[in-house]
This record gives structure tokens, C-alpha cells and sequence, in this order.
């Protein structure tokens, strides 16, 4: 049976995949609204050409560009959602299936099978994912597996239930095409317990291509202290203490 969010939904994939063929005729015709003064020159180049291997469907939702604050250089990262039974989500998966398909890629499609199956204990728990490419600098550099978030259903409160969680936890470590293993579940979990109950886990990411690390991200703090005391009960180091409280007051002080 199709529900009518499937409809509504098979209802804005389809006009795109009629009209273009992919991500980058799509931002092609966006011309100049993607600020030359922000992404630029060669980047701007290989952005199309990274675009053109992701489909026109992803314009069906919100997508964007991470852009670094801590260099002049005129790039942004590529990022884009994928939410279960949409067109993207079915290539995606059918990448995955191929014969030569990357550790990696076929962990991403195990994970987008798993966010449509209804028995999945990730079912209930993730909302979507999105996946942040890293565009290449130069058309002779390999274009990597994208990075990949998985964003919670329902608010992940601090000092929860950790065992939601930890299910995640899992997923985003099989979206990489890791195995999983018990330090990170700890550590996780250590933190999660030292968050307060007014924060929130935002999302878990992973970056295939790069060395093994798990990307946090925690929403809801109301002030600068509440991010400084959470860094300092689980940890972290007096320098780290330093650069994040300069860059906060950047942030305090342009709002």
C-alpha cells in the first residue's frame, strides 16, 4: 500500500528526474545564486563535476554547502538528504549492490534498507541521513565516499536512555562499511550521560575516507558556558578549551 507521504513524495521527485538529468544541471541554472564570492574558479568546476554523479532527485529536498571558517579559500563541501523511499534513496542502494561497490557504499545502502524496513531497530529511531561530499580540488584528485549523518526521529534528551543511542551508533559505523567496536560504544556513552537534560544529540557521522572517527554533534545549548562545561567534564583539553571559546565569542558578539 502507498501511503500519502510516499505519494506526496514520488510527487516532487518526479518533475526533477523529468526535467534534468542530474544534481549538477540543477546548479548549473542556479548560476550566480551560488555566490561566486563564497565558491569559485576550479572548486566551482569540480563541484559540477561532483554534482553530476548524484541525481536531480536530491532537489527535491533541502540541500547545500559546508563552507570552512578557517581559511580564505573560495570552496564548500557538498551536502545533501536522503530519506527512505525516495528516488535518491534507491540510488543510493543500488550503488551499494554493485559488483565493485566500496566497503563503504555498500554499508551506506545496508543502512538506507534498514531506515525503510519496519522490523529494523533503526526504524523508529532516524529520520534521515545526509551525506557531505568532499569536492575534490583538482579533476586528477579521486573523488572520496561522502561523509554520513544520521539525524534522530524523536529529541535524544542528555543523560537519556542510552541504548537509542547506541543503535545509532551502530548504524553509522555499518554506514561506513566499519565493524563496530566496544571503546566507542563506552565513550559515547560516557558522554551522553554528562550531557545535561536541556541538550540534545543532534546527529552521528562518520567520514569513510578519512581516519576512523565518530562526529558527534550536540544542539540546544543556551550560552556559551553550558558548551564550555560540557567540554570540560568529559575531558577535553585546555587548548581545545581556548580556540572554541574564541570562536564563540565571534559568533555571541556578530549576533
Amino acid at each position: 500500500m502507498t501511503s500519502d507521504f510516499d505519494k506526496a513524495q514520488a510527487a516532487m521527485d518526479e518533475p526533477n528526474l523529468r526535467e534534468e538529468e542530474n544534481l549538477a544541471d540543477i546548479l548549473l541554472q542556479l548560476g550566480d545564486r551560488i555566490a561566486p564570492s563564497l565558491i569559485a574558479g576550479t572548486h566551482r568546476e569540480q563541484l559540477l563535476q561532483c554534482a553530476g554523479a548524484i541525481p536531480a532527485s536530491v532537489a527535491a529536498y533541502p540541500f547545500g554547502f559546508e563552507l570552512p571558517m578557517h581559511t580564505d579559500q573560495l570552496r564548500g563541501d557538498l551536502g545533501i538528504i536522503v530519506t527512505s523511499g525516495s528516488d535518491t534513496a534507491r540510488f543510493f542502494e543500488q550503488r551499494g549492490r554493485q559488483a565493485d561497490a566500496t566497503s563503504a557504499a555498500a554499508g551506506l545502502a545496508g543502512v538506507i534498507r534498514e531506515m525503510q524496513c519496519e522490523s529494523s531497530p533503526i526504524h523508529p529511531l532516524v529520520s534521515m541521513l545526509m551525506l557531505e561530499f568532499d569536492v575534490p580540488d583538482t579533476q586528477e584528485a579521486v573523488q572520496k565516499e561522502p561523509g554520513v549523518f544520521l539525524y534522530p526521529k524523536e529529541p535524544m534528551i542528555g543523560g537519556g536512555n542510552v541504548q537509542p543511542v547506541s543503535v545509532m551508533l551502530d548504524a553509522i559505523v555499518s554506514a561506513a562499511g566499519w565493524q563496530a567496536q566496544a571503546a566507542e560504544h563506552r565513550e559515547l556513552a560516557r558522554i551522553y550521560r554528562k550531557m545535561r537534560s536541556s541538550v540534545r544529540i543532534g546527529s552521528l557521522g562518520v567520514f569513510p575516507s578519512r581516519q576512523r572517527t565518530i562526529r558527534l554533534a550536540i544542539a540546544d545549548f543556551q550560552n556559551s558556558s553550558e558548551i564550555i562545561d560540557l567540554l570540560q567534564n568529559i575531558g577535553w583539553n585546555a587548548q581545545n578549551h581556548r580556540f572554541v571559546e574564541s570562536l564563540i565569542q565571534i559568533l555571541e558578539t556578530n549576533n
